[in-house]
């Protein structure tokens, strides 16, 4: 999730804040009980750079790119979002398959020494601020 030149509206913190932006109600399918990993696009590209540039560190196990609180419910990124602007509306939908539930561990990426830096609640508030066409310094902090 986040701004990025590719904007990319088929991921959910995106939708979600794009939806919330445009008085439209989050749509969660299913109860929201499933789980999805968040990574902001700036700590996946510093990911992508650190594991190139320090071969060493990155000695070529798979790595999970996280934070240890970036695992999230659907419905509790609806409710962070819904609350963050000011009561818009949550809208469950039946659906026998509400699409995958997963929740990662980001173990492994600390023998590496490489921390994400986005937390959820500071990526939702920088999408805000580029949705509503502020200028926003920082995204990419390198």
């Amino acid at each position: 999730y986040g701004s990025a030149p590719g904007m990319r509206f088929n991921l959910v913190v995106n939708q979600f804040v794009f939806r919330a932006l445009t008085g439209r109600s989050l749509t969660v399918y299913g109860d929201g009980r499933n789980w999805r990993p968040f990574i902001h696009v700036a700590d996946a590209a510093r990911a992508y750079l650190a594991a190139a540039i320090d071969t060493a560190r990155w000695d070529g196990v798979i790595y999970n790119v996280g934070r240890k609180d970036g695992n999230w419910r659907i419905a509790a990124l609806a409710r962070l979002i819904r609350d963050e602007f000011g009561g818009v509306e949550i809208e469950y939908l039946e659906d026998e398959r509400p699409g995958p539930s997963y929740h990662v561990n980001f173990d492994t990426l600390e023998t590496t020494g490489f921390t994400p830096g986005w937390s959820v609640e500071r990526g939702v508030r920088e999408l805000a601020e580029r949705f509503r066409g502020s200028e926003y310094q920082g995204a990419f902090p390198w």
